[in-house]
């Protein structure tokens, strides 16, 4: 039981301090700036990763506003009713026996197919977290700013 509380302990700080990221200047539409990432999940491990965007899914008003960096896999899909393409980054553990995705909007003039990735690309996105409405629903979403592709 000792053992398992520091293993606790030392993840609870390796977490803390990943999500300290500081950088400069480059303002996007909400004001944020992209350069200073409030919470850098993509240097976590999977487990943690996916821990933190479900907490992003169950509590989303805590990251209002706040700039995120992660990656995973891409994935898109259609709605009929919106006449839309939806775009998704998947993340779960080492495993992947455990997944979560969290909707991005790419700012910009980005065309559906011919500039977004192949599906199933790994992914790493840089955006603010906020949120539209849709269908008289709310919805939350990564407006991104900076899309790459991993390799």
């Amino acid at each position: 039981m000792r053992k398992m509380r520091k293993h606790l302990s030392i993840l609870l700080v390796i977490f803390l301090v990943s999500t300290l990221v500081a950088g400069c200047s480059q303002k996007t539409e909400t004001g944020a700036n992209i350069d200073v990432i409030d919470l850098d999940i993509s240097e976590l491990s999977g487990v943690l990763a996916y821990s933190q965007v479900v907490n992003i899914n169950e509590s989303p008003d805590d990251y209002m506003g706040k700039v995120i960096k992660l990656n995973g896999l891409y994935f898109s899909s259609y709605y009929d009713k919106t006449d839309t393409y939806y775009h998704y980054v998947l993340v779960g553990d080492e495993a992947l026996c455990c997944q979560t995705g969290l909707e991005f909007v790419w700012k910009g003039e980005h065309a559906y197919p011919n500039d977004y990735p192949e599906r199933q690309a790994e992914i790493e996105l840089i955006g603010v977290f906020g949120s539209y409405e849709e269908l008289g629903k709310t919805y939350y979403c990564l407006e991104v700013e900076d899309l790459s592709i991993l390799e």
